[in-house]
């Protein structure tokens, strides 16, 4: 692995110089700016988010010609972080008490600003990856048109005969999971350590990353892998998971745009991908209900929540509580909570380590936002922060550094991810597409999972995969 820098076009300096020219006027913005009423502020806010959003979208002409990764996540940051304040701009006052009792107009402004000042420190950081890389990055061999084909058809039947092994345990850790849900509540399925730990648990998250390598590799029978997946989706929908569907989803979803499985010209495709939309915001607006204590076997009282709850109104709500829980996060940092100075991401190493060897030494205790925070907003689980807040929380505005940082690295990462994706390379696009699906997580959550998740499965399923492939065409010569 070594750094690459290749020669820079006009436009790539272009884009540097707007991100650039694009950071200083928000500072200037952020300085002069001085409104004293929440609600106005809430919407100044989202006008200024807006902006930046449509500009950052637009000012990258790539974006009208091929599908980018990076800004399906930037995406995804606004509707997260900005989607109250849209019910509250559309709305009026009485859509958001959330806002007006918990946070001064000062936290908004903070909040508001650092998040948008983090969006564009990404975006500066995922320009310069364009011309500075890092060659080989997340992949540990070169690209063979011949072998690669062999290796597919090789990853195709590992993959299938290993997610039927891992669906056995998965269903009986999800099917005790639904009732729960059912009969208890969502709660308490967060609040129980036998949903967030144990063997079983363990089990069910090779699933997430054999039904990708599955799909990168498989050029026929669709069919069978759909009905397979969806049976998967069921399965987690039912038990109260939302943010680990999405992200998979928006990781295949891109995976299929790429391959060109899935037009994105024309309205009759582009009507039919609004369709599919509308019916997952449904199932996510179900999914509500069932957390709310709905009943599922109760259709009426359903169609009742549907109708005080519509789709897009819902959909706003939920994501954009987000936007919320970065706010508690970065107002009480360093002032109720102490900054901790990278702890929390040294958290995430640490966790690779498995939870009986590290509690005995350093207690339960992690600096992650989830532990630190809940006191303040919930009496369950996670807060469900996201990787912004956490910046903050770790180093106060020189988080934006950190940001840039991380711009960088998932520029290099997409950009390893589309060359796999073209060149149909299952295994040597596994490790970086499979890092895409949790950096879409970190939307919605700190990053303390990720370097877990990454060696646990990963690594595992990428060494084995490896071995299995390599041995077999040994053996076939």
């Amino acid at each position: 692995m070594r750094f690459l820098i290749k020669n820079i076009k006009k436009k790539q300096l272009n884009n540097i110089i707007y991100a650039i020219v694009q950071l200083f006027m928000l500072f200037f913005i952020y300085l002069i700016i001085d409104i004293q009423d929440k609600g106005v502020q809430i919407q100044f806010d989202l006008i200024i988010a807006t902006i930046v959003y449509l500009f950052n979208f637009m000012i990258n002409t790539d974006n009208f010609k091929e599908v980018d990764a990076f800004y399906w996540f930037i995406g995804l940051t606004y509707v997260f972080y900005f989607g109250q304040h849209i019910v509250y701009f559309l709305a009026g006052n009485s859509a958001l008490p959330i806002f007006r009792n918990m946070l001064d107009v000062e936290n908004i402004k903070v909040c508001d600003f650092y998040t948008i000042f983090g969006v564009s420190s990404l975006q500066l950081g995922y320009f310069i990856s364009k011309f500075v890389s890092i060659e080989g990055f997340l992949c540990c061999a070169k690209y063979n048109k011949n072998i690669t084909e062999i290796s597919n058809s090789l990853v195709q039947r590992y993959a299938f005969r290993l997610i039927f092994v891992f669906i056995v345990p998965s269903f009986f850790y999800y099917f005790n999971k639904i009732k729960d849900t059912i009969s208890l509540g969502y709660g308490a399925t967060i609040s129980n350590e036998a949903y967030t730990g144990g063997f079983l648990n363990i089990l069910s998250g090779f699933m997430v990353p054999l039904f990708i390598l599955l799909f990168l590799s498989i050029k026929k029978r669709y069919f069978n892998y759909i009905m397979l997946l969806m049976c998967y989706f069921a399965m987690v929908l039912f038990s109260g998971t939302r943010i680990q569907l999405i992200s998979l989803g928006i990781t295949l979803l891109y995976i299929a745009i790429r391959k060109g499985l899935i037009k994105t010209q024309g309205f009759i495709k582009i009507f039919r991908m609004i369709i599919c939309i509308f019916i997952f915001g449904v199932g996510l607006n179900l999914l509500s209900y069932v957390r709310s204590g709905g009943n599922l076997l109760n259709i009426l009282s359903y169609f009742e929540y549907f109708n005080e709850n519509n789709v897009f109104y819902s959909m706003l709500t939920e994501t954009g509580y987000t936007g919320f829980v970065n706010m508690v996060v970065i107002s009480l940092s360093g002032n109720n909570v102490a900054f901790v100075s990278g702890l929390s991401y040294l958290t995430g190493i640490i966790y690779v380590i498995p939870n009986v060897l590290t509690v005995p030494l350093i207690g339960d205790f992690f600096f992650n936002t989830d532990m630190v925070f809940k006191s303040y907003i919930t009496e369950y689980g996670g807060v469900g922060s996201s990787f912004v807040a956490e910046s903050f929380f770790n180093f106060g505005w020189g988080g934006l550094l950190l940001l840039f940082i991380l711009g960088y690295i998932f520029g290099n990462i997409i950009s390893q991810m589309n060359k796999a994706i073209d060149n149909d390379d299952a295994l040597n696009g596994f490790l970086p597409i499979y890092s895409f699906s949790m950096i879409i997580f970190f939307v919605r959550s700190d990053t303390v999972t990720f370097f877990r998740n990454y060696v646990w499965f990963g690594l595992t399923l990428y060494f084995l995969f490896r071995y299995l492939v390599s041995r077999k065409m040994n053996l076939s010569k």
